[in-house]
């Protein structure tokens, strides 16, 4: 049920015998891996592969922000952040919150130094072929390949069901 809705619906359906509960829509649930965003999008690894079965729950754009890095890219963590090969300065700002994997677009390799804090970060990088714009139309398709057989999807499921179900 969609998060905005689970009061009206609990409220609702309470009154109906059998009804159980009522289960909220959650990102971790359609989330996919480093490396299935990565394969979707025929990526080459630049670094971080062994990071491939971490889940990503966000995408963000690094492009013409006007909040600081930190206030746009820290609203979320567990995210991919798809950004210009040659823009290190937003590179550097997605990296200085937590980022699963960045998508380096323009066939562009990030910079030594960006490179260098991906690794002390953590965090995984891709290089795709295509611009920014059309990777992100590569990735409004990604949910289809969104699967459960993920330990971290497998304990939300739970977590939820406990929380959420009578």
């Amino acid at each position: 049920v969609p998060i905005y809705r689970c009061r009206e619906i609990r409220h609702h359906l309470a009154k109906w015998s059998g009804f159980m509960g009522a289960i909220p829509e959650d990102r971790t649930m359609m989330a996919v891996t480093v490396g299935q965003l990565a394969q979707h999008l025929d990526a080459k690894w630049v670094m971080g592969e062994s990071n491939a079965d971490l889940l990503v729950r966000h995408i963000l754009i690094g492009g013409n922000i006007m909040d600081s890095g930190i206030t746009y890219f820290g609203r979320h963590e567990d995210k991919a952040v798809v950004v210009r090969g040659d823009r290190p300065d937003i590179q550097m700002s997605a990296l200085s919150t937590p980022t699963k994997v960045l998508v380096c677009t323009n066939g562009v390799a990030p910079i030594e130094y960006v490179a260098y804090e991906a690794k002390e970060e953590g965090t995984a990088v891709v290089l795709v072929e295509q611009d920014t714009i059309s990777t992100m139309e590569s990735l409004g398709t990604i949910v289809e390949i969104s699967r459960f057989d993920h330990p971290d999807k497998l304990a939300r499921m739970s977590t939820l069901i406990d929380g959420h179900t009578d």
